[in-house]
C-alpha cells in the first residue's frame, strides 16, 4: 500500500485516543527507560476488558455537557492503555500530553510501533484544534492547514460539531510532500452508558466521532465511539476504519482500547507516608 494511503490512519485520534486523553508532563515518553515504564504501570484488579452493559440515547436520559478538557483529563499524568480486541490485542501503550514551548500541546502515544504524536492548539474560547499527526511507523506527517476541531469548548447533547480542512501528507524523514486532499471531522454526544471496565462498573458519556479524508489516490473513513467519565477523561474507545486505494483496494480494521485505572488500594498506598 502506498504511504500516502497508510499515513492517514492516525488522523482520527479522538483521536484518541485519540485518543485516550492527556495532560502536560515535563518530559516526553519516547525516552522512558523500560524500568521506569514498568514502575509507571498501575496495578490492576482484573485483566483489561470492556463491555457495554446498558445504553440510553441522549434524548431519553439526562446527559452532562462535556468540556474540552474532558477529552484530555485522563492524562494529567502519563496513563497506560491496553488494546483489548483487534489485531494488536494485548498491546500496552502509554499516553501523555507534553506542553511545548510554542504553546501547543503534544498528545503522545508510545507503543510497540514507536511514538505517535498529535499537535493540538488551545483556542481562545477554550476549545482544542488538531494541527497535525506524526506517525513514525509510516514515516508520515499529516498536516491540517486550517485545523480540525479536536474538542469544542463545550459539547452539548443534541448538537453536532463539524470541521473541515485542507490536508497535506509529508514524509517525516525528508519533509517531502506525498499527497494532498481534504479532511472532515464531526462529533456528537450519543447518550450515556453503564459499562464494565476491567471488572469495574462506571457511568460514562458516549461520544461518537467520524473522520473522512479524500487524498489524491485514497479515501479513508474512521468512526469512533469514546466512553468518557466527565472530569477524568476517555476511559475506553472503539474505532472502525476503512481505507480504499485507487478505488479498488479496500482495507478495514477495528480496535478497542481501555485505560488502566489504579485500584483504590493502590491510591491509598501512594498517599501513605
Amino acid at each position: 500500500m502506498p504511504k500516502s494511503a497508510a499515513c492517514i490512519l492516525p488522523c482520527a485520534l479522538g483521536l484518541a485516543l485519540l485518543a485516550a486523553s492527556g495532560c502536560a508532563t515535563g518530559r516526553g515518553i519516547a525516552t522512558t527507560p523500560d524500568g521506569d515504564a514498568q514502575a509507571m504501570r498501575a496495578p490492576e484488579a482484573a485483566p483489561p476488558s470492556f463491555t457495554v452493559l446498558a445504553f440510553l440515547p441522549f434524548d431519553e436520559a439526562p446527559v452532562p455537557t462535556l468540556r474540552a478538557d474532558d477529552f484530555l483529563a485522563a492524562s494529567r499524568a502519563p496513563r497506560e492503555i491496553a488494546v483489548v480486541d483487534g489485531p494488536r490485542s494485548g498491546e500496552r501503550r502509554t499516553v501523555s500530553v507534553v506542553a511545548a514551548d510554542d504553546g501547543t500541546l503534544r498528545l503522545e502515544e508510545a507503543g510497540d510501533a514507536g511514538v505517535e504524536r498529535s499537535v493540538l492548539r488551545r483556542r481562545a474560547d477554550g476549545g482544542l484544534t488538531l494541527l497535525s499527526v506524526d506517525t513514525p511507523s509510516e514515516d508520515s506527517r499529516s498536516v491540517f492547514e486550517a485545523g480540525l476541531t479536536y474538542a469544542p469548548e463545550e459539547l452539548v447533547p443534541g448538537a453536532t460539531v463539524e470541521s473541515a480542512s485542507p490536508m497535506r501528507v509529508f514524509l517525516l524523514s525528508t519533509q517531502r510532500e506525498r499527497s494532498t486532499g481534504r479532511a472532515k471531522r464531526s462529533m456528537r454526544i450519543a447518550g450515556t452508558a453503564r459499562v464494565d471496565l476491567s471488572g469495574e462498573e462506571l457511568e460514562v458519556t458516549v461520544v461518537e466521532t467520524e473522520f473522512t479524508a479524500r487524498l489524491d489516490a485514497a479515501r479513508a473513513e474512521r468512526r469512533a465511539t469514546l466512553y468518557i467519565v466527565p472530569g477524568e477523561g476517555v476511559v475506553a474507545e472503539r474505532w472502525e476504519e476503512r481505507i480504499v486505494v485507487m478505488g479498488i483496494f479496500p482495507r478495514t480494521s477495528a480496535e478497542t482500547t481501555v485505560t488502566i485505572r489504579a485500584t483504590a488500594s493502590t491510591d491509598a498506598a501512594k498517599d501513605a507516608p
